[in-house]
């Protein structure tokens, strides 16, 4: 009687680890969308947090991004696809990649959490 209650908790045990193991939610990709929509508004502030490229320049970036032929502003407006282990690849999803995209490439710093450090338009 007492193995069979051990092997219950043992199986339930392996259970519960399993269905959470389903559940992983790629916080990379939750940080591309929203860089993404920052990009889509303008919201410098979000960017300056979010975004850390070796130059610096924001604006620039948000320049290019208004100059592209990228148009929505929502997350429902954009479609996030994992590429690589690091390597984002961000476009409207009514109109396709083939209209253009944005490739992301994210990075985790052991102290302040995940960041984006390189930003490349592709039309």
């Amino acid at each position: 009687m007492k193995k069979i209650f051990i092997l219950i908790i043992i199986t339930l045990f392996f259970a519960g680890c399993s269905s959470t193991a389903k559940e992983k939610v790629d916080t990379r990709a939750i940080l591309v969308q929203e860089v993404t929509v920052a990009f889509a508004n303008g919201d410098r502030e979000l960017l300056e947090e979010k975004v850390k490229i070796e130059d610096h320049k924001i604006d620039e970036y948000i320049e290019k991004w208004s100059q592209s032929n990228i148009s929505g502003k929502a997350e429902t407006d954009f479609t996030v696809e994992k590429q690589g282990d690091f390597t984002y690849h961000v476009f409207e999803t009514n109109k396709g990649k083939e209209s253009g995209y944005v490739i992301f490439r994210v990075f985790e710093h052991l102290h302040t959490g995940f960041y984006v450090d390189y930003v490349q338009f592709v039309s």
